[in-house]
């Protein structure tokens, strides 16, 4: 049966350390069970400099884990769009590991595979390719035209796929403002930018965005500030930290994060999430990032630990979030590291008077060294979202 009203549409932040992967499930309204009815793969990538050895299965096996609940409950598994922000590996490189298991699957549907960015090498485009044909050789492979955006033409929106009534949407993919010729900031700036809106909240997922994607996408959200729909990305509920909270890559050229703090004001994420690995060479998150967005982050979270770098003390430092909407998938300093997978919600209440809301909450996962826990509890957010903005 095809998916049509979506109950609950979940996004998970694993751990993969440095690196991204971002898997969204969506449950139809008919479906009453923690198995979801169709899945979307943002990033699926592992620097290998990565220092643990849960960064190279943690994030496999959950997927691989979820598909198999999908079978046991007599669903096709599904891996139903795979989006490829940029060609960096940290964005890719655990899809030859992911293949590896789907082969075992005796039914598994795989559906489109779209690539953001610029400068895509011969070797990352074979292992995009292999991932597709050695499940499902059928699998139709797109490129994003230069500068799409599903923004572009104030006060509509467009989308670039549906799953039922859950929307996925193209903020930006492969900008060509770029100033900077230095092939690695080409790759970065020309991400795909990736919105995933549900009944008026949204998730945002930028890949390894930069200054100059962000000022792109700036010019793009400005135009909707003269329309009846001043915030086009509707409530932002969640978004991932642009290249996993690099500083050096956010700051304009006089060393301040102007460009980002007006894209913060557009967005205005309620949380944020740092996907980075343990003490990382690159120093992500920055302290200074996370403070761009950390004004809009909204209270009522469980109180947990973050992890960033500070520029200030030249050093890793462990703050708490206060309860507000702040995370880090790494929350320790000191070996073993405690990690963990970050669930964000948005499910859909119905109230006494038969008012459909959508209420989103959180979900903490830590991970051990050997394997994942039992699902904790939700901690549920304490305010619903109307079912329409005002």
């Amino acid at each position: 049966m095809p998916l049509t009203r979506a109950r609950l549409v979940r996004l998970c932040v694993l751990y993969c350390g440095q690196g991204m992967a971002n898997w969204i499930e969506i449950f139809d309204e008919n479906n009453p069970h923690d198995v979801p009815d169709a899945n979307i793969l943002v990033d699926f990538g592992r620097s290998f400099f990565s220092k643990d050895a849960q960064s190279k299965t943690a994030a496999v096996n959950y997927i691989v884990g979820r598909l198999n609940e999908m079978g046991t409950a007599r669903k096709v598994p599904s891996i139903d769009w795979t989006i490829i922000s940029h060609q960096d590996h940290d964005h890719w490189a655990l899809l030859p590991p992911l293949t590896v298991h789907l082969r075992q699957f005796r039914f598994l549907k795989l559906g489109p595979i779209t690539l953001g960015g610029a400068l895509w090498s011969s070797a990352c485009k074979a292992a995009i390719r292999a991932y597709a044909a050695s499940v499902a050789p059928d699998a139709a492979q797109y490129i994003f035209n230069a500068n799409v955006s599903d923004y572009g033409a104030p006060p509509a929106v467009g989308t670039y796929q549906t799953f039922g009534d859950v929307e996925l949407r193209v903020l930006l993919a492969r900008t060509t403002r770029i100033t900077s010729t230095a092939p690695a900031t080409i790759k970065n700036a020309t991400s795909a930018v990736v919105v995933v809106h549900f009944r008026g909240a949204s998730f945002l997922l930028p890949g390894d965005a930069t200054v100059e994607t962000i000022a792109h996408i700036n010019t793009l959200l400005a135009g909707y500030g003269h329309t009846t729909n001043p915030k086009p990305l509707d409530r932002c509920y969640s978004m991932s930290l642009p290249h996993h909270g690099a500083s050096r890559t956010l700051q304009d050229t006089d060393g301040a994060f102007g460009t980002a703090r007006t894209f913060a004001r557009f967005v205005e994420p309620e949380s944020t999430a740092a996907s980075a690995g343990y003490r990382n060479g690159h120093k992500h998150p920055q302290l200074g990032v996370i403070k761009v967005f950390q004004p809009y982050a909204q209270a009522g979270f469980a109180v947990e630990n973050v992890v960033a770098f500070s520029a200030v003390g030249n050093d890793w430092t462990r703050f708490s979030n206060g309860g507000r909407g702040v995370f880090s998938t790494v929350v320790g300093l000191t070996e073993p590291v405690a990690f963990r997978r970050l669930n964000f919600n948005l499910t859909v209440t119905v109230g006494a008077n038969g008012e459909e809301t959508v209420v989103p909450s959180v979900e903490e996962i830590p991970i051990g060294q050997t394997s994942e826990p039992d699902r904790l509890p939700i901690l549920a957010y304490p305010e619903p979202l109307a079912n329409e903005r005002n």
